[in-house]
């Protein structure tokens, strides 16, 4: 159709833009399953970039810092669910702190430096894995860029923590830092080689730098995209680092490279993308095989000076995932999300007969749909236990035969099994249940008349529930 020959035409006339963490004007906009990842948050509108040299995947436009100084305010730890689930590590050693703490002391070990290591963790938020490395014997201390998280952290009796911006970290300035932490930071600030420096500033001759970020080309993000990555959301992360684009970054700094991998941490979403174990395979074993594969979705890079006695372990870099080969669809439910005029309807619909009862509310504060505890976002439905029902739907412009598929599937393992109902003009609904975190996907032939609607609502399986699922529609025609 014209519409879909218009966006290839379009898609093969995008100039590229500079990589922010190469340099390389090599920069696009990421296409996966034919449509292009977009957000939108304090008043801005982003698209996600990859970099056809290093791989790097970044939202752009950039935020200045004044706007990540609204995602990171005051707002967080500000319920007392919060506040216990993080107290509950002060109290007791538990993963994922426990571990992190862990990794710094054998990190420390191979490496030759002593228990007692000057250790500096910038973006340590509640303070949890200081306080656990100064049990340990570290001489270690925290910064970051949340006052709540600060003053959560002295109210749990640690005074080894600061108030830093992580994009300008400086008030170690003239100290040299023996183990320098970033863990799951560098994809949150704007201009991750310009941090990376400061941090190189503050290494002396031994000292290490240790990062940890979130894998933008791990088993999930490849085999069912990036929104089944529960690490993927906007503003709070802006980078989605690869392999060579982390190796990269250490190039940026002037610094080399003494480990680079994947952690054998366990995540739920990579169980379920490899799906049942080998005959005689054991679940630790192919944790090990995804980790040497550079499959798992949290990266670990460990950095030293350019000039530093420490030797680097041979590192042998995945290849690169193959480009997106799925045409562009004519409406698509996440892309068009973001644009005024769209065939796209949200509703809430009676439980029984799934017929639409009205439409719901835009909120230009969250940019979600809504009515009552019933949610329609950009690509996901939200249901808490009670009716009505959400519904996205498509309206026919014109009357003829439209391909239509759904792509559905719960984000986080926290999510409890949810019914998705399909409903279309020439058939009776149809349901179907899901209770996994990869994706599932199903391919109508639909014939309709122009403004007849095919929807999918989601409803919950057992009560009570609170339910938020991915639910995508791409139609052609």
């Amino acid at each position: 159709m014209l519409r879909s020959r218009l966006k290839r035409w379009l898609a093969r006339g995008e100039k590229a833009v500079p990589c922010g963490i190469c340099g390389r004007k090599a920069s696009r906009p990421y296409r996966e399953f034919g449509r292009c990842l977009k957000a939108r948050a304090v008043g801005v509108e982003a698209m996600l970039h990859a970099c056809d040299h290093c791989t790097h995947k970044q939202f752009l436009p950039e935020l200045d810092p004044e706007q990540l100084a609204q995602v990171y305010g005051d707002h967080i730890f500000s319920s007392e669910s919060e506040r216990e689930s993080y107290a509950v590590h002060y109290r007791e050693r538990l993963p994922p702190y426990r571990d992190f703490a862990e990794r710094v002391l054998q990190l420390a070990e191979e490496l030759g430096l002593p228990r007692s290591a000057r250790v500096h963790e910038f973006g340590c938020g509640a303070g949890i894995v200081v306080k656990q490395l100064r049990d340990l014997g570290f001489e270690a201390t925290g910064s970051d860029w949340s006052p709540s998280a600060i003053r959560f952290a002295k109210e749990m009796g640690n005074e080894h923590v600061f108030l830093e911006d992580m994009n300008t970290p400086g008030t170690l300035a003239g100290e040299k830092i023996d183990i320098l932490l970033a863990l799951h930071v560098i994809e949150h600030v704007a201009d991750p080689p310009g941090t990376l420096s400061r941090f190189a500033s503050l290494l002396g001759p031994r000292s290490i730098i240790v990062l940890m970020t979130n894998h933008g080309d791990g088993i999930v993000n490849r085999e069912h995209g990036m929104l089944f990555d529960s690490w993927f959301y906007f503003p709070q992360h802006i980078h989605y680092f690869s392999a060579p684009s982390f190796e990269a970054l250490a190039g940026s700094a002037g610094c080399k490279v003494l480990r680079l991998g994947t952690t054998l941490r366990e995540f739920v979403q990579v169980e379920a993308a490899l799906g049942p174990l080998a005959p005689g395979q054991t679940r630790e074993e192919r944790l090990r095989e995804m980790t040497r594969l550079f499959r798992n979705q949290e990266l670990e890079m460990v950095l030293a000076l350019e000039s530093s006695p420490l030797e680097p372990a041979r590192i042998v870099l995945p290849p690169k995932a193959p480009r997106d080969s799925i045409p562009p669809a004519d409406w698509d439910s996440h892309e068009d999300y973001f644009r005024a005029e769209s065939p796209w309807r949200r509703r809430i619909v009676d439980p029984i007969t799934y017929a639409p009862l009205q439409d719901m509310v835009h909120s230009s504060v969250h940019d979600y749909w809504y009515w009552d505890v019933a949610f329609v976002g950009d690509h996901w439905l939200a249901h808490y236990d009670r009716d009505p029902l959400p519904m996205l739907a498509f309206e026919a412009p014109k009357n003829g035969v439209y391909q239509i598929e759904v792509t559905s599937g719960i984000r986080h393992d926290r999510e409890p099994p949810c019914r998705f109902i399909v409903t279309r003009p020439d058939a009776p609904p149809e349901a179907f249940t899901v209770d996994h975190v990869t994706s599932s996907r199903r391919n109508y032939a639909v014939r309709m008349r122009r403004g007849d609607l095919f929807g999918v609502a989601v409803q919950a399986v057992r009560s009570p529930n609170v339910q938020k699922a991915i639910c995508l529609i791409s139609v052609r025609r």
